[in-house]
Order: structure tokens, then C-alpha cells, then sequence
């Protein structure tokens, strides 16, 4: 899901403790947490500008919006429990995603490229449904985020399979290489309703909180024009959006939401 290659220009700052954790088990990806921006507590995040910390606390991931008056906080912890509910309500070969992706067509488990993992809940979903799924996350801290919640997932029976199915690449889908895909997937960040679910929606709203959808078109056309002979791509979007193009070639339309599919030819 969502937005992850739409966030620009949001002030990250990290902890101390979540530094040293990855000079310890990660130490390739230490370089990507700027000295400029490791901070001891949300209070100096906050008297320093910065809109997003994100810390290490009862061992696992935390991440702490700072943009809005009230802080609104996010964890590994609670991104399980809505991986949980979700993979609960998957509704198999009925499940809008299955038939974006004609899921049930094939005899191979097909490779789909998640280009906006984001918070990952419609990358698990195409891997409980069978996929074999990359996902992309070119936001350093989201990364952080969904590796950290990988990690637990293999503790826990129901969620194991994401660990076998789900590849995790700290990446930009405009640099990758997306040749080797049976599927393209593309959740471009839309604005949603409130409703009365709404706390269940809590890493949306960490999110909203600091994105833009700014170059959500630009990824949208992008992937458009690589697509090849063979490849789908399908593109998540609100049901009163209209498509980016009028050469798509079918339409899954829910009460909410609609996934616009492209064939490559």
C-alpha cells in the first residue's frame, strides 16, 4: 500500500539507540542515517524542526509523527496487527487484487513487483494469495519499518509465509529493474474518507501526515512506459479518480476503491 515514493522533503530524525542497533546487525545501511539528524528524544525532534522520529523501544521499530499538534505513534507492533486483520478478511479468489492480477490463471506462482510497498498490506495480501512478491521502499525509515515487521512475522504461524514469499529491496522503483516481473503493482497516494475504523487506520494517518502526492503521476506514467510484452501493471486508485490514460484495457471497481489494468503487448 500506499505512498511511500510520493513523501518529500520531511525531516527525519533518529535516535541515538536505533543507530547503534544498525552499526550492530545492519552495518551497511548505518551510512543512511545522517549524524545531523540522531537526536536523544522526541522533545529535541521536536524543538529542532523535525516532523518524524523514529526510535527503538521494547525491541521493535517505533516511529513518532511530530507534524501535527498531537503526536501520533506508530510501531512493529502494530503494523502485525493489521497484517493479522487483513490476511483474516482475504477473500481468496474473489479478493479484488486476485482478479486485478488473474491470480488463479496461473499454473506458476508469479513474481510481482510492489513499486509503493508502503505500509506492505497489499504486498502480503498478493503473497497470501499466492505471489511471489518484491517489494520496494524507498523511504529509509518505511524500510526500517517493514523489515523490522518481517522479522517478527516469521515468529508468528498465520504470518510466516511473507518471510518465504515477500523480498524486501531498500529501493526506487524509477532505478530498479522491473524486467524480470510477471506483475507491476502501483498504490499511488490518495486522500481517504474518515471513517469509523479510523484508529485502525493509524499508520495512514502517520503517513498522510507527512506526504504529498506530488510525483505520483510521475511513477504512474513511468511504469506505464516500461511495461513489456507479457507484464501486467495495475494501478490502486480512489473510484472517483479517472485513469491516467484512456488505453487500459479492464477496470476491477469495488465501493471504494478501483485497480486500473494495463497489458503490455
Amino acid at each position: 500500500m500506499t505512498a511511500a515514493n510520493n513523501i518529500t522533503q520531511v525531516k527525519v530524525a533518529f535516535s541515538h539507540k536505533l543507530r547503534h542497533l544498525i552499526e550492530e546487525k545492519y552495518a551497511c545501511l548505518a551510512q543512511h542515517i545522517p549524524l545531523c539528524c540522531l537526536v536523544e528524544s522526541h522533545l529535541e525532534a521536536e524543538t529542532l524542526g523535525f516532523q518524524l522520529l523514529i526510535d527503538y523501544t521494547n525491541s521493535e521499530i517505533q516511529i513518532l509523527s511530530l507534524a501535527k499538534a498531537n503526536i501520533l505513534t506508530f510501531s512493529t507492533s502494530d503494523l502485525i496487527v493489521q497484517w493479522r486483520q487483513r490476511i483474516k478478511t482475504l477473500r481468496n479468489k474473489q479478493e479484488p487484487l486476485a482478479k486485478a492480477f488473474s491470480l488463479s490463471k496461473h499454473k506458476i506462482p508469479p513474481i510481482i513487483i510492489d513499486t509503493t510497498a508502503g505500509l506492505g498490506k497489499d504486498g502480503i495480501c498478493l503473497a497470501a494469495l499466492g505471489a511471489q512478491v518484491v517489494l520496494l521502499e524507498q523511504e529509509f525509515w518505511l524500510f526500517l519499518l517493514l523489515q523490522d515487521t518481517i522479522l517478527k512475522a516469521k515468529q508468528i504461524d498465520e504470518l510466516k509465509f511473507i518471510g518465504q514469499q515477500c523480498q524486501l529491496y531498500f529501493a526506487d522503483a524509477f532505478q530498479f529493474d522491473l524486467s524480470q516481473a510477471t506483475g507491476i503493482y502501483c498504490d499511488p497516494m490518495f486522500e481517504h474518507k474518515k471513517n469509523k475504523s479510523a484508529k485502525n487506520k493509524k499508520g495512514m494517518q502517520v503517513l498522510q501526515n507527512v506526504c504529498s502526492n506530488s510525483t505520483s503521476g510521475e511513477l504512474c506514467e513511468f511504469l506505464l512506459q516500461q511495461l513489456q510484452a507479457g507484464q501486467r501493471l495495475v494501478m490502486k486508485k480512489d473510484i472517483r479518480q479517472t485513469a491516467i490514460t484512456s488505453q487500459l484495457n479492464f477496470q476491477i471497481t469495488g465501493k471504494a476503491i478501483r485497480y486500473d489494468i494495463y497489458l503490455g503487448i
